[in-house]
């Protein structure tokens, strides 16, 4: 019968020796691991960029529609979110002292023109019952402070079976005043961007709440920040810019390199970017913020043997 020394040293031989195949295989997947983080590190590649505080200046400033200091309140956004207005494209209806609906406004002075545009009516003669009919459609109620205007020249055709035409101008005046009063028109071309949304009942509003913004066109949106002397050769026109913008809370938005100026100011030359922001991103001037100016792809294995170096 086997001693016991001789169990122990058939143990200890099992093991303190190794298995070929750990040995051969585990080498092997050893370098494919490493043959994989190489290629990886090969094919992928990494932005190099440099960055630089920004500040935003708009060509053409975002135009904002704010509430006037003494107003009614709302009664109508006149555009749609996202509508392409021009000067004098109206955007908002707002009431009077006397809560007149700008609906009944319009098709008082509508009427008022046709009125004016007839061709003279012959001695003797009434207007025609279409328009007859048309006038007298017109809600009184609703007129506000231009009641007064509606009623006189009601009256008018009603006793005279006619209006003066100097009447019927000073009526045109009576509303143009009401309509250049509440109803607030676009001074520039943009997008419409609405920030409000109606109440039930005409309430004030505050005057510091923006209503309505005119977004200018992306391509007129500028920053411009500051690179040194030794990072002037790296940056081109065309790269790309992605800039974060203090002002709305760490919003990125993506644009590009306008170009760069060639003499320096202190040893920094000025680098201009174009901006581009989404369609419900309203900027404004003097708006800062930190530009990343991505200056080309670098590998990741060029990376990494850098700092192994």
């Amino acid at each position: 019968m086997p001693s016991e020394n001789y169990y122990h040293s058939e143990v200890k031989e099992i093991m303190l020796t190794k298995p070929s195949w750990i040995l051969k295989w585990g080498n092997v997947i050893i370098l494919a691991l490493l043959l994989l983080v190489f290629a990886f590190a090969a094919f992928f590649t990494y932005p190099e960029s440099l960055t630089t505080p920004i500040t935003l200046t708009a060509v053409r400033p975002v135009e904002v529609l704010k509430p006037r200091p003494v107003n009614w309140g709302i009664q109508a956004v006149l555009v749609k979110e996202g509508a392409t207005v021009t000067p004098g494209t109206p955007l908002v209806a707002w009431y009077d002292a006397g809560q007149a609906d700008y609906r009944e406004v319009l098709r008082l002075e509508k009427l008022l023109r046709d009125y004016a545009a007839r061709p003279p009516l012959p001695a003797g003669t009434t207007p025609s019952q279409g328009l007859l009919r048309r006038f007298f459609r017109v809600d009184t109620l609703k007129l506000g402070t231009l009641r007064g205007t509606y009623r006189m020249l009601n009256q008018q055709l009603l006793k005279q079976h006619d209006i003066p035409a100097s009447h019927i101008t000073q009526g045109l005046r009576q509303v143009a005043a009401w309509k250049a009063e509440c109803i607030s028109l676009a001074r520039s071309t943009g997008q419409a961007r609405i920030n409000y949304s109606l109440p039930q009942t005409a309430t004030p509003v505050a005057a510091t709440q923006p209503i309505l913004y005119v977004q200018p066109p992306a391509a007129e949106y500028v920053a411009h920040g500051y690179i040194t002397d030794a990072q002037y050769p790296t940056v081109t026109a065309g790269q790309k810019v992605f800039v974060t913008v203090a002002e709305l809370g760490g919003t990125r938005i993506a644009g590009r390199v306008l170009g760069v100026a060639p003499l320096a100011e202190n040893s920094r030359h000025k680098v201009f970017i174009c901006l581009l922001p989404t369609e419900r991103t309203v900027l404004n001037a003097t708006f800062s913020g930190t530009a990343r100016i991505v200056l080309h792809n670098r590998p990741l294995l060029e990376k990494f043997l850098s700092i192994k170096s």
